[in-house]
């Protein structure tokens, strides 16, 4: 005879708290490889007339959920391939941007879509390919450079801007309200601070070409400059940028306003007791500092000299030449102020 009796009931023990927040440290910690989980090693774009091709080339080490070239309100792609096959897990944000599920390994990734602005858009890349090929066909491309780099954004401009019955296509989109901000700082070493900023809260980047003073040269590494002009590439997430540049010592700075109308200026000049200032064109603002600036042994007041320009479309010109702010560089003579024979201003060295 087989007998059985009945044993009590055994109860696991209930973690504590702390192993419960240990365990949920571990479940949500995050991969040791961030910020650098995956890379788009290369990105082909890919313009055609009716159509936007990019094709990318990720390498990922773990899987990731990566960010793709894509904006609701810019561009979205239409398909989606992983490796010739179609993409399974696609998450849009309420921001708008495009994520994309990738497993671990070398993928090539393929995004196409059919163009929302018709004549100009701006594409953001957030995560920056390593580098970067263009084919455009009725399109051109902004943004990227020669050396194969990209900057944040990229900006498509359509080369024909009418239909073939000749009307024109629209245009939706809305440029930035930019503010371009140049300080001179002239002393002993001649420098300049730029600042540009967007004044519209419109969510849109900033891309434009900002010409160089005469003798100018920026120092602020990660700067693009090609022929003379900054290449101005500003993430709508950022809205402004700031860098630094030296300036060569002349007889005369012109300050020109942009005559398009792409932005507006804000000269200022910082000025030495060094120099003497002489101005011509517009009228300057002078405002004082009363906070001490040590020159040499002595304290003196910082006098700053500010123009404030509008676009090219407002009168604020008393003849044809009074869109530039002329500030004149050192001479060898230390005399009272005064104009030159031609009238052009002056900045003198003052006496010692």
């Amino acid at each position: 005879p087989l007998l059985v009796t009945p044993g009590r009931p055994a109860y696991a023990d209930l973690p504590d708290p702390q192993l419960l927040a240990e365990l949920k440290a571990r479940l949500l910690q995050a991969p040791t490889c961030l910020p650098d989980c995956a890379q788009i090693v290369e990105m082909q774009v890919i313009a055609k007339p009716e159509l936007l091709r990019l094709e990318l080339q990720v390498h990922a080490q773990q899987a990731v959920a990566l960010p793709v070239p894509a904006q609701g309100e810019q561009w979205l792609p239409e398909t989606v391939e992983i490796d010739g096959a179609p993409g399974q897990a696609l998450f849009r944000s309420e921001a708008g941007e495009v994520w994309l599920a990738l497993p671990r390994g070398v993928h090539s990734v393929a995004l196409q879509g059919r163009y929302r602005e018709p004549i100009k858009f701006t594409l953001p890349l957030p995560l920056i390919p390593q580098r970067a090929s263009f084919a455009a066909d009725g399109w051109r491309i902004d943004g990227g450079y020669e050396d194969g780099k990209v900057g944040p954004q990229l900006e498509f401009s359509r080369l024909q801007t009418e239909t073939p019955a000749g009307k024109a296509l629209p245009q939706t989109a809305l440029p930035a309200f930019v503010r371009v901000s140049r300080t001179l700082h002239l002393g002993l070493d001649w420098r300049i601070t730029t600042q540009v900023e967007s004044l519209a809260e419109s969510g849109n980047p900033i891309m434009f070409e900002l010409p160089l003073l005469q003798g100018e040269a920026v120092t602020t590494p990660q700067v693009r400059v090609k022929d003379g002009k900054v290449l101005v590439n500003i993430a709508a997430s950022e809205g402004s940028a700031q860098w630094e540049s030296v300036l060569a010592k002349s007889g005369q700075i012109d300050l020109l306003a942009d005559a398009g109308g792409q932005w507006y200026e804000v000269w200022r000049a910082e000025v030495s007791p060094i120099w003497r200032l002489h101005s011509q064109g517009l009228d300057p603002i002078y405002r004082e500092n009363t906070q001490p600036v040590a020159t040499g042994m002595a304290a003196v007041a910082r006098r700053t000299l500010v123009v404030d320009v509008g676009t090219a479309g407002r009168s604020c010109r008393r003849h044809a030449d009074d869109r530039r702010q002329r500030v004149a560089g050192p001479t060898r003579r230390a005399q009272p102020d005064r104009r030159t024979e031609t009238g052009h201003p002056q900045l003198e060295r003052r006496p010692a």
